[in-house]
């Protein structure tokens, strides 16, 4: 798993900060060999750690699209 913290060292090194951030599962392809559709990254949530419903540990969500 990685942290905030680590996100942020890997961000800080890339020089180009206008890139697209693309979200894929750990494969690129289907069941049958078939490309997955790109998804792009379009908003950030945060759930910060005490919030409702995230007492015991917060968290945040990747929300892309096609």
């Amino acid at each position: 798993m990685m942290t905030v913290k680590d996100l942020i060292n890997v961000l800080q090194k890339i020089e180009d900060k206008n890139l697209l951030i693309r979200v894929i599962e750990t494969n690129d392809f289907d069941i049958d060999g078939n490309p997955k559709p790109n998804f792009w990254l379009n908003e950030i949530e945060v759930s910060e750690t005490k919030q409702s419903g995230y007492e015991q540990n917060g968290e945040i969500r990747l929300i892309g699209s096609e």
